[in-house]
């Protein structure tokens, strides 16, 4: 019959508590590649947003001078008003006109996330991703 003895820097009833520093660095690492990886997706996201947010808020005041145009209104920043027209904050929209019945409308991030660009829309042909300005004198602009 054989009798064990444990050597004398063992003691059974403690367990082992904690990590190690490799297995402490491996997850570290792991973590910092993940985020490597997700934050310029999430950049990206944002920037779309932006971009996204501009072009509903184009869309939504266009159709507004359309209606004022319809209702042979003039169109200013009190009759848009008057239509309960809410912008998306930090958008700014500045209106011009280049004739009776022909508006264009340029969007721009003024804070927050950063558009790719400016985007402009014309009450005759819509978004119009081929513009660089709008021509026409400028009417008012828009900023919430």
């Amino acid at each position: 019959m054989r009798i064990y003895f444990p050597p004398p820097d063992h003691d059974a009833s403690r367990k082992d508590a904690g990590f190690t520093l490799i297995e402490i660095l491996v997850v570290i690492i792991i973590i910092g590649i993940l985020a490597a990886i997700a934050i310029p997706m999430f950049m990206t996201q944002r920037q779309k947003a932006a971009d996204a947010s501009i072009q509903s808020d184009l869309r939504t005041l266009a159709h507004a001078v359309i209606a004022l145009e319809i209702d042979e209104k003039e169109v200013t920043l009190d009759n848009l008003s008057d239509g309960g027209i809410r912008l998306t904050p930090g958008v700014s929209i500045a209106v011009h006109t280049h004739g009776a019945r022909h508006h264009c409308l340029r969007g721009s991030k003024i804070s927050g996330a950063t558009a790719t660009r400016d985007w402009f829309y014309t009450t005759d042909s819509g978004l119009d991703t081929s513009l660089t300005s709008c021509s026409g004198a400028s009417l008012f602009s828009v900023t919430n």
